[in-house]
């Protein structure tokens, strides 16, 4: 009864959302709920937020007398072993990832390392944009940058991105905004993005239009994905944010002004351009399975993809 009636003592007015675990449906979330009907004919929130339950690799309920308790510090600091430790943002990480979805949560050593691995890849993919930004701000003086439809076309993917992480957050779906952070920076980042504009940040003029164009879409990315991953793992986005060349002022992430992409990043027509020659590309891939590069292609094509690649 006593946390129950809280809602009464501690706000003035319905809470924005009570956090807790799946048994407090029949304990806290309804002794709350019923005496805030009866006394004031309202909830006393406006969503609830339920989290699962951590077992052992097989399945039990995490106990002393079992002896199975994992501390958190242990995922952390190492338990016996400093070399064995995983850090703050790898449990954070692990934890949004598994904890929402599921009513109980197996803390295993391979889903663990699953998460360590997932998070040395999006640092990896932040060390090199970090370090396309390098001397940027030096280079651009007046001259006008100059974007190439696949710049555009990750700014139409990266404006969609923000949007869809930020639906995840508003909703608490913690799980899908952990996955859609691994599979942009995987896959629309590292895998088809980077090596795309390689040969202009290293071969191109440092002041030239074409480098500059390259260089404020990758500051662009490295800007918005950053944010998106700070409420999950917020030392590894304060740390990229640190060596941040716009952040000559060293203030912290989260004490910096939001990101909002423009809406003209938002290009229907460039999607459908672009995906139409990634179209060409995939079916060319699946026939060819040597080096691409020393091949010369003849491409016939129809209707509305005809138009798109001329």
């Amino acid at each position: 009864f006593d946390s129950g009636t809280s809602w009464s003592a501690v706000l003035p007015d319905v809470a924005d959302v009570y956090l807790e675990g799946m048994d407090q449906f029949n304990g806290w979330f309804y002794s709350s709920l019923t005496t805030s009907m009866a006394i004031q004919g309202k909830a006393p929130f406006k969503s609830i937020f339920v989290h699962g339950f951590t077992v052992d690799k097989n399945g039990q309920k995490m106990s002393k007398s079992l002896g199975n308790v994992i501390s958190p510090k242990d995922i952390i600091q190492g338990k016996k072993n400093p070399a064995s430790a995983l850090g703050t943002d790898v449990l954070r990480f692990w934890v949004a990832s598994h904890g929402v979805q599921h009513t109980h949560i197996p803390v295993v050593d391979n889903v663990l390392k699953n998460s360590a691995d997932s998070l040395q890849k999006i640092r990896s993919v932040l060390r090199f944009l970090l370090g396309a930004l390098y001397q940027h701000e030096t280079t651009i003086n007046d001259t006008k940058a100059e974007y190439l439809i696949v710049d555009k076309y990750m700014l139409h993917k990266l404006y969609h991105y923000n949007k869809e992480i930020q639906r995840y957050y508003d909703d608490f779906e913690y799980h899908h905004a952990a996955k859609a952070i691994v599979n942009f920076v995987a896959n629309d980042v590292s895998a088809f993005y980077c090596p795309l504009v390689k040969d202009r940040l290293y071969c191109e003029a440092a002041g030239s239009p074409l480098r500059i164009g390259a260089v404020d879409v990758v500051d662009d990315i490295l800007t918005v994905v950053t944010r998106s991953m700070a409420p999950i793992v917020p030392h590894l986005a304060e740390e990229v944010w640190l060596y941040h060349p716009e952040n000559l002022a060293s203030v912290p992430l989260h004490r910096s002004a939001p990101c909002v992409p423009p809406d003209d990043w938002d290009s229907r027509e460039i999607k459908r351009i672009v995906e139409s020659a990634l179209v060409v590309k995939g079916d060319f891939n699946r026939i060819f399975k040597g080096n691409s590069a020393e091949v010369k292609v003849n491409v016939r094509a129809g209707g509305r993809i005809y138009e798109d690649l001329l």
